[in-house]
């Protein structure tokens, strides 16, 4: 919990705030990951890691199908000491590809404050077609609440599997597969100007 934790972030664009995962940490850049649900209601928005840092990211784009959407915050705009301390996401598809229903898994979400939300479930299906999102997601058994959109979904060893993109009050969940996110990401670095919306 405590690695994959220092992996979430929390984003806020205005009057809509969500959660989001640190993707990738780059020479000059921390790639950030979220819904494009969220990340579509704005060009900026403030980033809160989980070491309490505040700074402003840009959305670099969105999948013009998914609910997906990359951001990128300016390493200069933050002490090193602070960057120092964050963790990207274990992204690993074998991981993904080892899951069987009832596997152990957890969301972590930031609706509370940076990485507060916390709940364990189990698969229910690594690959149910959502209609609603017109994608093949993973279904879980799994508490969610309001403003964890865009947080991780974990495997019992910490391993980022998905993104945490919808749940219900009956303690379901769809979380869009780390495989997804890795194909649409590559889409973006090959057309970052076609993503934006």
């Amino acid at each position: 919990y405590e690695k994959a934790k220092a992996s979430i972030v929390q984003i806020n664009m205005g009057a809509y705030y969500g959660s989001g995962v640190i993707w990738d940490l780059q020479d000059e850049n921390i790639m950030i990951v979220s819904n494009k649900h969220l990340l579509q209601n704005g060009q900026n928005g403030l980033v809160t890691f989980g070491n309490g840092v505040s700074t402003e990211g840009t959305v670099l784009g969105v999948s013009d199908t998914l609910d997906i959407g990359f951001m990128e915050v300016p390493l200069l705009t933050l002490e090193r000491e602070d960057w120092l301390s964050l963790r990207f996401a274990d992204k690993n598809e074998e991981n993904y590809e080892l899951l069987l229903p009832g596997d152990e898994i957890f969301v972590i979400g930031s609706a509370t404050g940076t990485g507060q939300d916390y709940y364990e479930g189990t698969v229910g299906n690594v690959s149910y077609y959502f209609p609603e999102f017109e994608a093949d997601m993973l279904y879980g058994y799994c508490k969610a609440v309001q403003g964890m959109s865009g947080g991780g979904t974990f495997d019992k060893e910490g391993h980022f599997i998905g993104m945490l993109t919808a749940g219900t009050e009956n303690g379901e969940i769809a979380s869009l597969p780390l495989k997804t996110m890795l194909e649409e990401y590559e889409k973006l670095l090959k057309y970052p100007l076609n993503n934006l919306q």
